[in-house]
């Protein structure tokens, strides 16, 4: 139920955001609000990135899982796009 809420405030939450692209060095700062939301992409398959700029109120942020090999064996990215929803620094929906 608590996923359903987030998904649902999540839509209704329209606004513009830019994206940053983070790196390992810095993902666990920017996951210092309560919701968070991280796309994680690939260089080479660019032209499927998603456009997370419209939630408001929402900090959205992108990794290359080229680049952060770590982060990529950590939250187990097998394909791309992946967006994963963090809630006070924990997974919450992928």
């Amino acid at each position: 139920m608590k996923t359903l809420t987030l998904a649902i405030f999540l839509l209704l939450s329209f606004g513009s955001l830019s994206q940053e692209i983070i790196s390992e060095k810095n993902f666990d700062d920017k996951l210092n609000d309560d919701i968070v939301l991280i796309e994680f992409y690939a260089e080479w398959n660019k032209s499927n990135c998603v456009d997370l700029s419209i939630f408001k109120d929402v900090k959205t942020y992108m990794v290359n899982i080229d680049n952060s090999p770590y982060l990529k064996t950590t939250y187990k990215i097998v394909s791309v796009p992946t967006i994963i929803i963090f809630y006070n620094k924990e997974v919450v929906e992928k």
